[in-house]
């Protein structure tokens, strides 16, 4: 038997709770990483620091996106069938990916290197805890 994308409105409570929790996990996460990337951008060279400053950025819209998330979350503790905090949550994950892609792309032109292309790619990680939490409460389950 497949699992079911459906459930009972207290587990769906739940469920929400749980990642609730994880979204403000994932907010603490992003902040540290985005202020630890800022940091040794205060003191790297030339190209890198470019580099670093677009991590840093991306380390702050990742947390952003994380409490929205969270207070997403909030709402379908309440009302759990609600389909506007998926809505919201899959807004998140669309534009940290796009932030992610718009990052890489400015770096990619200021600094017209395919090196410091690669290094750009390698930002996806600062965003992906925002990723994680937000594909986690689009995908559901959710009740019907």
């Amino acid at each position: 038997m497949g699992t079911s994308r459906t459930m009972d409105a207290r587990t769906a409570r739940e469920a929400a709770r749980v990642r609730e929790r994880a979204g403000v996990g994932a907010a603490v996460l992003s902040v540290v990483l985005g202020l630890l990337v800022g940091a040794f951008a205060a003191t790297a060279p030339g190209d890198a620091r470019t580099l670093l400053i677009a991590g840093c950025v991306l380390g702050l819209v990742g947390a952003l996106g994380c409490v929205v998330v969270v207070v997403a979350n909030r709402s379908l503790l309440a009302e759990p069938a609600e389909p506007g905090p998926r809505v919201i949550a899959g807004t998140v994950l669309g534009g940290v990916l796009f932030a992610w892609l718009v990052s890489v792309v400015v770096v990619a032109f200021a600094l017209q290197s395919l090196g410091w292309l690669v290094g750009g790619l390698g930002l996806v990680v600062l965003v992906l805890p925002a990723v994680v939490v937000a594909a986690l409460t689009v995908r559901g389950p959710h009740p019907v």
